[in-house]
């Protein structure tokens, strides 16, 4: 799925202050190319399990529905028709592809979810990674252009208008799948809890002695899953893209999973994460990718720009910038490593 990225992966640190008859109950399932932990505070006489089971459930239908590596999907059906014609396809897929084509308009095609045949190519984090040669990216370049999807959203119809573009919602799917676990916690009662999608994390409320959930965010520099500090965060998403998780290495050159729509290369800038807080995960996911991808000074004003949306920037000499609003939310512990800077 998702092209993202060497995506850094964000860790939920779930502080067990529980109040009242709520227990900490949680479990860990894999999905979406990714392990996935949903933790939840229920009565501790009631079994969860059955709830649990249908909220990995929804988690699974998201790939069915999204995954261009299983052949009966609706995006393998679109990709398939690529430049032939429309393919009907289901609420969920035009909400999606709508809120992936906003958010290529947004990032002016930073984010573009036609990357697919570039994705395919490297297949960083597939069976066969590989460097390709400039001209195989540049033969398939022409195809990556998010103007050409056509969609009739009355009548949930998509169709890519040249033939061999490939349809990759990779980048925002994961996004999804975690804001429709969350729903459908809430729905059914869950005041307090946290849905991680391998990085991709809602928090729904706050933990139950009304504390806000401490969020880990996970040192870029380092293997082992150490993490930098903490967002207390409540009723919000976040989401990281890195460069560090997924990667290949040739002759000494690195290569990360986050591609470059304008040059089918890795971005190349001096940012190794950037991680977005957001209402839904469906945009932190997109509008990390998209900040990214920007740089540095460029992704920070454009943040910036938009409402309720904040970002944390850490660039390769340690330095971390911090849009508006993240200070109060934010706690750095690892000042040996890494220091807060300020925008110029």
């Amino acid at each position: 799925m998702k092209l993202k990225m060497i995506v850094l992966i964000i860790i939920a640190i779930m502080l067990v202050g529980c109040g009242n008859n709520l227990e900490r109950k949680s479990e860990l399932n894999y999905g979406l190319g990714t392990l996935n932990r949903i933790t939840i505070y229920d009565e501790s006489n009631n079994d969860s399990r059955e709830l649990f089971k249908e909220m990995f459930e929804v988690i699974n239908e998201v790939e069915r529905v999204f995954s261009k590596n299983l052949s009966e999907s609706e995006v393998s059906k679109i990709n398939n028709h690529s430049g032939l014609e429309k393919v009907q396809v289901s609420e969920e897929v035009t909400y999606v592809v709508s809120r992936s084509i906003e958010h290529a308009k947004m990032s002016k095609g930073i984010f573009d979810v036609t990357i697919g045949p570039i994705i395919n190519l490297w297949d960083i984090g597939g069976d066969a990674p590989r460097v390709p040669t400039k001209e195989e990216i540049q033969d398939l370049l022409e195809l990556v252009n998010y103007t050409k999807i056509e969609l009739d959203e009355d009548n949930h119809t998509v169709k890519l208008l040249e033939e061999n573009m490939v349809l990759d919602l990779g980048g925002i799917a994961k996004g999804y799948a975690a804001d429709q676990v969350a729903l459908y916690m809430k729905e059914n009662g869950i005041e307090h809890g946290i849905v991680n999608l391998g990085g991709d994390i809602v928090t729904i409320g706050a933990k139950p002695d009304n504390e806000p959930w401490a969020i880990g965010l996970q040192d870029p520099q380092s293997g082992s899953g150490e993490s930098i500090g903490a967002l207390l965060l409540e009723d919000e998403s976040v989401v990281t893209s890195g460069i560090y998780e997924r990667y290949i290495e040739e002759q000494d050159a690195f290569y990360h999973h986050m591609i470059d729509p304008n040059t089918g290369y890795p971005f190349e800038n001096e940012l190794l994460s950037v991680t977005i807080i957001s209402e839904l995960a469906i945009d932190a996911d997109a509008l990390s990718t998209a900040a990214f991808g920007m740089g540095l000074k460029d992704g920070y004003a454009f943040i910036e720009s938009l409402e309720e949306v904040k970002g944390i920037f850490i660039t390769e000499d340690n330095e971390i910038y911090l849009t508006s609003g993240v200070e109060d939310i934010f706690q750095l512990t690892n000042t040996k490593s890494y220091m807060i800077k300020e925008m110029q």
